[in-house]
């Protein structure tokens, strides 16, 4: 009897777990349709839990077999410029039943293919698990990123929000080069300074800036009257160097109209999207443009991607890992060791806990590191609901079944050192008070902010709980190792012992003769 190949298709597709336990699949003869008009059907298509896309090509003759790496390219392309993917989140894997006329282009595709390539032969019989049998391949990593700055429209009334919304999102669609994530904002909270209550915020994506002008150039420039809102005075203060930077300008000018009084725009930095999320209520973020025409990301995916949480984020990172996708793995890591550059305590102590994974271990890391002891103890006399505290938590979930969790934290861990004031401290951490509240605005990371905590006495620790013991992570100059320790003082304790530090705090940054600078949040 003469197996078609739609059978073993579906085989596939059933025991897709065989192939790879994290796979989950998004469809059989997933149809991609590209913009110029190019379409293809991709066999199988999966995804996993890392967001990572499997494109699945199988193949069951000497003949068809030929053109298998072929269409495997022309796929992964597609899928890749259609959804703006990563190439790390790639991966290519063909299937075939016979290798004879496959072995040496895959051999050679594999060496040099910017993707994950996997190769399996598989034995098919109907009404049976398939045996596949792997054939091993090599791979490399791409990029994705948002734009480093979002836009916030707010509004005064509901209705005029809802209204801004829908004019909006409508002229987006008529921008499908313009990858965008789009999000609603409701404020409940008790801050008496924001008076415009309802809005969205506006990510855009890296893409093919030349399609997405013509575009923009295609629509009718709207007529901007005087009751609307005027834009052009306080763009330049978001604007960065770019040509997405400036065709986002060109949307705002040409395509943007709010009515004064009811709406206003504001420019906030990448991680700032994250802050308000935490304090505003959020819908559902809405996915617009050719990236995300396919439904191929999840809410959590694209708030993620939103805040740019692998590797954007100037002190926020947070992703789930796993060996077993060796080329992710090894993209997350080279991340994260950049991201924790100037924190050369945790980023040692990191990879020693990412050293000892094994193959199908599953590593979830979350890390807020804003290296700003002393921004600390101004949110504290300011009684602030966004306090600065820098934290980490890996959690290892191993192949065995055993859960570990390392807790990294600003520790207490020398009480004897003790600067004579605040400003001596600074003075010699940073070289001047200016310098510091110029390093507190901007957010950006350095190695200052860890001299000035290790002034005190405070050093980034990883701790980890094991059969009721506490383990504190060392590093030497060869290796790192678990200690055993009784205790640690952390944060908490250093603010009780030294609270008369916040007051200095406060007059150095607000008051201090010696500088021209206040501090205002």
């Amino acid at each position: 009897m003469k197996i078609k190949e739609a059978e073993i298709r579906k085989n596939i597709a059933e025991y897709i777990k065989i192939l790879d336990p994290n796979l989950k699949v998004v469809a059989q003869e997933h149809y991609i349709k590209m913009p110029n008009g190019r379409t293809a059907y991709v066999d199988v298509l999966a995804k996993d839990e890392f967001g990572c896309f499997t494109l699945i090509e199988l193949k069951k003759s000497d003949q068809t077999a030929r053109s298998a790496i072929q269409q495997l390219m022309k796929y992964a392309n597609m899928l890749k410029n259609k959804n703006r993917l990563e190439e790390s989140q790639i991966r290519c894997v063909v299937i075939s039943t016979v290798w004879r006329e496959l072995e040496e282009a895959f051999d050679e595709y594999s060496r040099v293919s910017q993707y994950e390539f996997k190769g399996y032969s598989i034995v098919y019989k109907p009404n049976e698990e398939p045996i596949f049998q792997q054939i091993v391949p090599k791979y490399n990593s791409g990029d994705l990123s948002p734009l480093k700055n979002f836009i916030f429209f707010e509004f005064s009334e509901l209705n005029e929000r809802d209204k801004a919304y829908a004019d909006f999102t409508s002229t987006l669609e008529s921008l499908p080069s313009c990858n965008s994530v789009i999000i609603k904002m409701d404020y409940t909270g008790g801050d008496n300074n924001i008076i415009h209550p309802y809005g969205f915020s506006w990510s855009m994506f890296t893409t093919d800036t030349d399609r997405l002008y013509n575009e923009i150039s295609s629509l009718p420039v709207r007529e901007l009257n005087d009751n609307h809102f005027d834009i052009e005075g306080i763009l330049n203060l978001w604007q960065l160097d770019g040509a997405e930077y400036e065709l986002r300008s060109k949307i705002l000018l040409e395509q943007v109209r709010l009515n004064y009084g009811v709406g206003e725009y504001t420019g906030l930095a990448l991680h700032s999207l994250n802050n308000t999320l935490s304090t505003w209520n959020h819908g559902e973020p809405l996915g617009v443009g050719d990236m995300f025409s396919d439904a191929l990301f999840d809410s959590d995916d694209m708030l993620s991607m939103a805040c740019g949480f692998t590797g954007d984020h100037p002190y926020g990172f947070n992703i789930k890992t796993t060996p077993c996708r060796e080329y992710q793995f090894n993209m997350v890591r080279k991340k994260l060791n950049k991201f924790l550059s100037a924190n050369y305590r945790w980023c040692s102590q990191v990879d020693y806990i990412l050293n000892t994974l094994r193959t199908k271990d599953v590593a979830d890391i979350n890390v807020y590191n804003p290296l700003n002891f002393f921004g600390l103890m101004y949110d504290l006399k300011k009684h602030s609901s966004s306090q600065r505290i820098p934290y980490l938590i890996i959690t290892i979930d191993r192949e065995n079944g055993d859960k570990e969790v390392y807790q990294g934290l600003l520790a207490w861990t020398d009480k004897e050192r003790n600067p004579d004031s605040a400003k001596e401290a600074v003075i010699t951490a940073y070289d001047s008070i200016d310098s510091l509240k110029a390093r507190m605005i901007s957010q950006k990371l350095n190695d200052h902010d860890e001299k000035l905590s290790e002034l005190y006495g405070l050093t980034y620790e990883v701790v980890t709980e094991k059969n009721n013991t506490l383990y504190r992570i060392q590093n030497d100059e060869n290796s790192g190792y678990m200690e055993i320790i009784d205790s640690i003082s952390t944060l908490n304790d250093f603010v009780r012992d030294n609270d008369s530090l916040i007051e200095e705090v406060d007059y150095l940054l607000n008051k201090d003769p010696c500088s021209n600078m206040k501090i205002t949040f």
